[in-house]
């Protein structure tokens, strides 16, 4: 008998270790569980990114620039993209009249205000006119209006501070002899 009670304690023992590892399993599926539950929230609000990402793209390339409209990456692209057209027109416009780059942006400006027309589109029309001279325009006429009102604005102030400069030129050489 005396082996007997060496069984029951190594079978109290083995029941022991045995109760010991079913707690630690137990342990394990309950944080393997929890551990599944945040994975299944994550998930989601990864889905829910995703789906919001989606969102945004598909905003932006349905056409809808408004949103972009104003950024400083816009307005960069359209200075750029008008800027060989006002620096043309400016061309043209010192070339005819012999001004100064100054007087021809001016120029463009108060024509701009005046017919209320965005300087780049009249840069634009300033340049079609002359880049085909014997073609048909289909630039509107206010356009060519706006300009040729500044312009003999412009020409008469420059004739008159030229009569005034000539003027003053002969006064002064009248008076020193």
């Amino acid at each position: 008998m005396a082996g007997d009670g060496g069984w029951e304690s190594r079978f109290g023992e083995l029941f022991v270790s045995a109760r010991e590892a079913r707690n630690r399993a137990c342990d394990t599926v309950r944080r393997t569980e929890a551990a599944l539950q945040e994975n299944r929230v994550a998930w989601q609000s990864c889905q829910r990114a995703g789906a919001m990402a989606e969102q945004l793209r598909e905003s932006s390339l349905s056409g809808r620039r408004d949103a972009m409209r104003y950024s400083a990456h816009a307005r960069l692209q359209a200075r750029l993209a008008t800027m060989p057209v006002i620096e043309q027109a400016k061309g043209v416009i010192m070339a005819r009249f012999a001004w100064t780059e100054e007087q021809a942006f001016d120029a463009l400006r108060k024509a701009s205000q005046r017919s209320n027309i965005r300087v780049r589109d009249l840069a634009a029309a300033v340049v079609a006119s002359t880049a085909r001279p014997g073609q048909p325009r289909s630039v509107p006429s206010q356009v060519h209006a706006a300009v040729r009102s500044v312009l003999e604005t412009r020409s008469a102030a420059d004739t008159a501070a030229k009569v005034r400069s000539l003027s003053e030129h002969r006064t002064r050489r009248a008076s020193a002899g």
